[in-house]
């Protein structure tokens, strides 16, 4: 007789869903400390450290940065990575990872849904910090063009079914975007040149330094070289982590009277919904 029963997914709730993404941090962090590597957190788990000494309570992601050499270094690690945490190092949405400019460390046993009808499995982001030049304008310039490359390869790399339906949003993501990928090897040169750019003043080589790839906020995020090669302890959840040591300049550049909680409305998350794959099974 066929069986017919439907499988109900339970979808991890948010307490839960704040304990996975821990563990692979903490897996994480035990690696960079026995293999002598360098990390911060940034970004919104650096704010949540601060304000929260753990996650921001509607946020439901980490971010950790990793200067160039350190993060360059990692990638060679892939298969010793997931032998000792048995998390996997992945590349950006579909990119392989020698070809990514950004690094996705993933729990293959937990799927999860981000705004979208693609699965994908739960992650934490690794971004490489590079070197930045003092003069605002050159600053500028650097961090504007990286976000312009980005800004095109994630176009190139979102499922048609999910990019936005504007008008504006229209153009770009429905006509131009498959357009452009429709080219063989076009997203691949792209998150390359996205990787040049990033790469152009080498991590050390600067009184500057900050998130250039995949940095969101831009010329903001540049900060002292010193603040990301002399990391504080920080607590997250009652574990102790790196972070930046000149964490209340950092903030202040991205996010301005960082310690007031936003409004309601603009508490962003990416909506996710996650569930283990062995109830798929």
């Amino acid at each position: 007789m066929k069986n017919n029963k439907t499988v109900s997914k339970q979808y991890l709730t948010p307490v839960e869903l704040h304990s996975e993404l821990l563990s692979i941090l903490r897996a994480f962090a035990s690696f960079c400390d026995s293999h002598n590597l360098r990390y911060t957190l940034v970004g919104g788990s650096m704010l949540g450290a601060v304000r929260h000494q753990g996650f921001i309570p509607w946020d439901d992601d980490i971010d950790v940065g990793m200067p160039r050499p350190d993060y360059e270094k990692l990638r060679t690690l892939e298969a010793e990575f997931y032998e000792e945490t048995g998390y996997k190092l992945s590349g950006y949405r579909s990119l392989k990872l020698k070809d990514s400019p950004m690094i996705k460390i993933e729990n293959e046993q937990i799927n999860c849904l981000e705004m979208g009808t693609v699965p994908v499995k739960l992650w934490i982001d690794l971004v490489p910090v590079d070197g930045l030049p003092a003069n605002d304008r050159l600053n500028w310039v650097v961090c504007q063009s990286a976000f312009v490359v980005r800004r095109v390869l994630s176009i190139m790399l979102t499922p048609r079914n999910e990019r936005s339906g504007s008008f504006g949003g229209f153009i770009k993501d429905k006509i131009v975007g498959p357009t452009i990928s429709a080219v063989p090897g076009i997203a691949v040169a792209t998150s390359k040149l996205l990787t040049t750019i990033a790469r152009r003043i080498p991590f050390g080589s600067s009184a500057h330094a900050g998130i250039v790839a995949f940095g969101i906020y831009r010329d903001a995020e540049r900060i002292s070289l010193n603040g990301w090669t002399e990391t504080v302890e920080v607590d997250f959840e009652g574990e102790k982590y790196r972070g930046i040591s000149c964490w209340d300049e950092y903030l202040s550049q991205l996010y301005g009277d960082y310690m007031k909680l936003p409004p309601e409305e603009k508490r962003e998350t990416h909506g996710l919904s996650a569930w283990r794959v062995e109830e798929e099974q």
